[in-house]
């Protein structure tokens, strides 16, 4: 992911922990100081802090998401866990 937002996030920082798109919701909701309903339950986590603070972006015991599950169609193809990777389907491409 590519964020940019001067005198908040230095021009030449990375984080190492996986966010999703699924985090995006959750994580405008927050900046903008929406509550969002608490009937449901949201896959995504907001990752603000994570953004705010590059010593806990980089730190993969405290990764926004235990577990990132990799899918397509309804296949599983891979699954993360800290900084290891796990693939069940490789190919080529996705043609």
């Amino acid at each position: 992911a590519i964020l940019w937002k001067p005198g908040m996030i230095p021009a030449t920082s990375s984080c190492m922990s996986p966010i999703t798109n699924m985090d995006i919701l959750p994580t405008l909701a927050e900046l903008i100081g929406f509550k969002l309903p608490t009937d449901r339950k949201y896959d995504g986590v907001s990752v603000l802090k994570y953004i705010n603070d590059t010593n806990q972006c980089n730190d993969r015991d405290n990764d926004p998401h235990e577990f990132t599950y990799y899918w397509r169609c309804a296949e599983l193809y891979a699954i993360r866990y800290k900084q290891y990777k796990a693939h069940w389907i490789t190919r080529n491409g996705f043609g």
